[in-house]
């Protein structure tokens, strides 16, 4: 996206708890971030996610966040 500074990632997981009789529930993220600085790897995000089904680890959660990619 943008010339390779900015990336898009959908994360969505299932999550099977065997302990406790087995109960399913599921979590959906999506990741956008932009890279600042192509040279020295400097790149934010913005991480917003949902949590789905009736033994949902969350209702809803959201990172920021800054990486340091050394290539």
């Amino acid at each position: 996206m943008a010339g390779g500074r900015n990336w898009l990632i959908v994360d969505p997981q299932v999550i099977v708890d065997h302990e406790a009789d087995s109960n399913v529930c599921a979590t959906f993220e999506v990741e956008w971030g932009y890279m600042m600085v192509l040279e020295s790897g400097i790149s934010t995000y913005f991480r917003p996610g949902i949590g789905l089904g009736s033994d949902k680890l969350y209702d809803w959660n959201l990172e920021v966040g800054l990486k340091f990619v050394w290539r």
